[in-house]
């Protein structure tokens, strides 16, 4: 999970109960005694051992009062996470799962410990300090105490052992249904073309070849120029999702957010990426049927000048299946750059939603090209395609 300062400031906002705790003092854990120590075990187990259907956090440096946010201390010092580790997994029947980190916000050092969901109960195999072998602590409300007999053997059927029956994951993916794992690399080209007041009509070039020219698409090289700035900035990218468990994921949904602060990067998906355009205009007109509805299931737009949102819906997922999505969107960016981002996966039966860390590197390269540039371009283009279909065999134009 990212824990961050947007996360931070949401948390603090809430009340205690079994997902938070404030601390207004770091714990005593170096040269501390047992007792001491224990109270910081205490509540790692607590929350551990807690019913909840989310992730609990201890806020280590921010002083609370019921009904008022939050308000940031901060911490002198940091635990070392491995000695922490090591001190709690060492005195429980069973590994806990937590981490400890330094967050920085408000100019201020706090400690975050985060508990996820697991496995229950924890209890130590032989006293600590204050705390007994075999007591499994819990926490109720805001307060910590020690569960009853019923609680702990209903701590076999817990709610993160019936999520684990839809477990997700994410990676880029490419046509044949190939996975390209968390990181992508590709080169981009920023053409810097003229302006369209600048371009000639397309009909003053047949013209002078006496062509018929009722159905003379005029605005052909304006069309042309647009389409080839876009083709070569941006590159295709689709993305794919596996459940492992043993339980269908119902309505899953994907939801990106970029952060774009310099207006670098260009962001488009099947709807806005442009036609290749043509010389003439059909004087046929097509019924439009079913077969020319996209199967459309991922979407991109602005949320404002330095953020973009890319969605996408996944559908329901049968246990061990993989779902491709169908539709692309097409990045680029103007100019080179690391894209690193989180991405977050939604179901219908998923408690916890599922975040995954990925990144798009970009090596972008800006070049000047002039109408004749773009033409050639467009023709190299054709003849690409024309040899990856099978319809020709080798670049005609090289041909003595």
């Amino acid at each position: 999970m990212l824990i961050d300062e947007n996360l931070i400031e949401s948390l603090l906002f809430q009340e205690e109960d079994t997902t938070l705790d404030f601390k207004r003092d770091q714990y005593r854990f170096v040269k501390a005694s047992y007792d001491e120590k224990s109270e910081l075990l205490k509540d790692i187990l607590t929350f551990s051992n807690a019913w909840r259907r989310s992730d609990a956090f201890i806020l280590i440096g921010v002083e609370k009062e019921q009904g008022k946010k939050g308000v940031i201390r901060g911490v002198s010092e940091h635990f070392d996470d491995a000695d922490l580790q090591q001190f709690v997994n060492s005195k429980t029947q069973r590994p806990v799962t937590f981490n400890y980190r330094a967050v920085e916000i408000q100019g201020e050092q706090i400690g975050v410990i985060h508990i996820p969901l697991q496995k229950r109960p924890i209890y130590l195999l032989k006293d600590y300090g204050k705390l007994r072998k075999g007591e499994v602590w819990i926490r109720r409300g805001s307060s910590s105490v020690v569960a009853d007999p019923d609680e702990v053997s209903q701590m076999g059927v817990s709610t993160v052992e019936q999520a684990q029956g839809v477990r997700l994951e994410l990676f880029f993916a490419k046509g044949g249904r190939k996975s390209l794992g968390l990181n992508l690399n590709f080169e981009c080209l920023a053409l810097v073309t003229p302006k369209k007041k600048d371009l000639p009509d397309y009909s003053e070039k047949l013209m002078k070849h006496e062509v018929h020219f009722e159905s003379v698409n005029y605005e052909y090289y304006r069309e042309l120029v647009h389409y080839t700035k876009i083709i070569n900035l941006v590159r295709p990218v689709t993305f794919a999702v596996i459940n492992h468990g043993d339980a269908a994921a119902n309505d899953v949904r994907l939801e990106i957010i970029l952060d774009d602060p310099d207006k670098n990067i260009r962001l488009l998906d099947d709807y806005d990426l442009p036609k290749l355009p043509q010389e003439r205009h059909s004087s046929i007109i097509r019924p439009y049927t079913v077969l020319d509805r996209p199967n459309h299931d991922s979407w991109v737009k602005r949320l404002d000048e330095k953020k973009w949102l890319i969605q996408a819906e996944v559908g329901k997922i049968q246990p061990k299946d993989t779902s491709w999505l169908h539709s692309r969107i097409y990045l680029g960016a103007l100019t080179s750059c690391e894209i690193d981002f989180e991405a977050i996966l939604y179901a219908d039966n998923l408690a916890i939603p599922h975040r995954t860390r990925m990144s798009i590197k970009v090596a972008s390269e800006t070049r000047n090209a002039s109408l004749e540039d773009i033409l050639k371009l467009e023709e190299d283009r054709m003849i690409k395609d024309l040899i990856s279909r099978g319809l020709i065999d080798s670049d005609p134009r090289k041909k003595s």
